[in-house]
């Protein structure tokens, strides 16, 4: 699927990567999207592939911990944000335990 916009964000990414971005986060959808579903999951997947060694956070379609999970395994992200997670802080915790993950909190 082409993703109109995708190929913008791909070189936006690729020049912040070049001149030493410390990371990058990626709404996977169209502006005239705004929050329209579907996310372009395979947006976030190609701009991770783009900038290696620079990790890049995924935004978009995460209401629930699968979610999570599957954003992560499914594009190769480091992290995730998403409006689904702000409104319910438990899903990352609900994630990291769905995955076997250890956890603390710091203060």
């Amino acid at each position: 699927m082409h993703v109109i916009g995708c190929r913008t964000s791909l070189q936006a990414g690729q020049i912040a990567a070049a001149e030493g971005v410390s990371g990058l986060v990626l709404h996977a959808r169209t502006a005239d999207q705004q929050y329209s579903p579907p996310c372009h999951w395979d947006a976030l997947a190609q701009l991770v592939a783009a900038v290696p060694g620079v990790p890049v956070i995924g935004n978009g379609d995460v209401y629930e911990a699968a979610d999570v999970i599957s954003m992560m395994r499914q594009t190769g992200c480091k992290g995730v944000r998403g409006q689904g997670i702000c409104l319910r802080l438990c899903l990352g915790r609900q994630a990291l335990t769905a995955c076997g993950c250890r956890w603390q909190l710091r203060g």
